[in-house]
């Protein structure tokens, strides 16, 4: 197992926190810099598992040991000979030390930490509409540039000509015509809203309507299902909770630090506007 190299720290990262093992023993120096124990233990924690299993094997702790004495030396070489002096790279080493000290504070904080049943359960109860299924319906549409157009597709499909294949030739909406203009399915509020409501106003599977004109053009739809709407109990969506309660506490964190610090914006060209919802 020769030359096993772990990178996983920004070059100024290197030179601050290498050699930092309190009463662990000294094993090794560069210079006046001194390795210890705790090092490596530290450098194997940050490696993939099949590496962490060999943390007692003598010669992968000498292999560490040697890389992490090299790294350091040609870190220093590179500090010397003015590295940091280029725009690029100290923007990089500050980037990696920001990210750093952000993990860090997140599991000093215990931010990264799964929360209990409970707390999950709690949040569940306080949200539980968050995780409700919405009614849902899935069409074919093809998406033409006249009302005419519109009119001659239709009366093709109802004489019995395949929706696909109209779509196929003359959808202009080319991320759903090679599909035969099958959408995925999709629920209220997700798209403009003539096309919203002529979907939702089919019945039954096979159902036709239009033309619909909406911005983009004139429509012609198919309905392909419907999809009734439902509850999820906690153990269906415990997983999502879960990640949820641990995304929500990670923001709010966030929005603390934001509130706390004296952050201004001097461009209004860098304001962050707000975001519409998504729609086809």
């Amino acid at each position: 197992m020769k030359n096993v190299v772990w990178l996983g720290l920004g070059v100024g990262l290197v030179l601050s926190l290498s050699g930092c093992g309190g009463d662990s023993p000294v094993v090794g120096q560069v210079g006046g810099h001194e390795f210890t124990d705790a090092d490596i233990d530290r450098e194997f924690a940050q490696m993939p598992m099949q590496f962490q299993q060999m943390k007692d094997n003598p010669a992968m702790r000498a292999n560490i040991l040697n890389n992490l004495m090299t790294r350091y030396a040609l870190a220093v070489k590179a500090e010397n000979e003015g590295v940091l002096d280029d725009p690029e790279v100290k923007a990089r080493v500050d980037r990696a030390r920001e990210t750093m000290l952000i993990q860090a504070m997140q599991q000093k904080m215990k931010l990264d930490q799964k929360p209990t049943d409970e707390e999950v359960a709690a949040f569940y109860e306080q949200n539980k509409a968050k995780y409700d299924e919405s009614e849902r319906v899935q069409v074919r549409h093809i998406l033409l540039a006249s009302e005419a157009e519109a009119q001659d597709v239709l009366a093709r499909v109802r004489r019995g000509d395949s929706f696909a294949d109209q779509a196929r030739k003359y959808s202009k909406d080319k991320s759903s015509s090679a599909n035969g203009g099958q959408l995925a399915p999709f629920g209220k509020g997700t798209m403009v809203p003539e096309f919203e409501a002529a979907a939702f106003g089919l019945k039954n599977k096979g159902d036709l309507a239009g033309p619909i004109k909406t911005s983009y053009g004139f429509h012609v739809l198919k309905l392909e299902g419907r999809f009734a709407g439902k509850s999820h109990a906690l153990a269906e969506v415990k997983e999502r909770v879960a990640s949820d309660l641990m995304q929500k506490r990670y923001m709010d964190w966030v929005e603390g630090v934001r509130s706390d610090s004296d952050l201004e914006i001097l461009d209004e060209r860098y304001v962050v506007q707000s975001q519409q919802s998504p729609q086809q």
